[in-house]
């Protein structure tokens, strides 16, 4: 499923500590925020290791047809038990447009947030920056 596809690359691109890669996922409205690659930064010196196993738990899926297409399909997983081989595990949840047919600067995550094993929880991108509230 697509959900799958994007939680397994946030994980790639977090185990390969790639900037870039995971920047591209984010809405434009987030990641053109000023102080957005400092936390980017932030986020993945946070993450220690590469992905050896993890756990999708079911997501909520919201999607709005418009003339029969589908113009919205927003998503909130929640990826758990993620376990590297730096013997670290943390749990991430995130909110993603898949699809923005009307709003495309909001096609992609708003906000990460990565929970550690001491309950540590690190923010990236902001919820209300990529969506039209």
């Amino acid at each position: 499923s697509e959900t799958k596809n994007q939680c397994e690359q946030i994980l790639d691109y977090l185990s390969n500590n790639d900037s870039e890669g995971l920047k591209d996922l984010f809405c434009k409205t987030v990641s053109s925020e000023s102080d957005f690659d400092n936390q980017l930064s932030e986020a993945l010196e946070l993450f220690d290791g590469s992905v050896v196993s993890y756990d999708i738990r079911s997501t909520g899926a919201n999607e709005r047809i418009v003339d029969g297409k589908q113009s919205e399909i927003h998503i909130s997983p929640h990826i758990c038990d993620i376990k590297t081989d730096k013997d670290k595990t943390y749990s991430i949840r995130y909110y993603s447009y898949l699809i923005n047919v009307e709003e495309p600067d909001y096609q992609g995550l708003s906000e990460l947030s990565i929970e550690c094993e001491d309950g540590q929880i690190f923010v990236l991108g902001n919820y209300e920056t990529g969506h039209n509230l």
